[in-house]
């Protein structure tokens, strides 16, 4: 997925969207601090007719680390 442009395009467009709902937070790790691993899924939707409607990508939290 990284290498195809129009993936690339799918999670930059996530992560802009998680940014502007002030979704997270950076903070500097520090000793005892839980961090809280992600991972990407990747869906493609698609038109009636079978065509690429459009490409989606989300950034998800793995509830098992919390």
């Amino acid at each position: 997925a990284l290498k195809d442009p129009g993936w690339v395009a799918a999670m930059k467009e996530e992560l802009c969207a998680l940014e502007q709902c002030h979704t997270w937070m950076l903070v500097p790790c520090q000793p005892g601090m839980n961090i809280v691993s992600t991972r990407w899924v990747f869906k493609t939707r698609l038109k009636s007719n079978g065509t690429v409607k459009h490409l989606k990508a989300r950034l998800v939290a793995c509830g098992f680390d919390q």
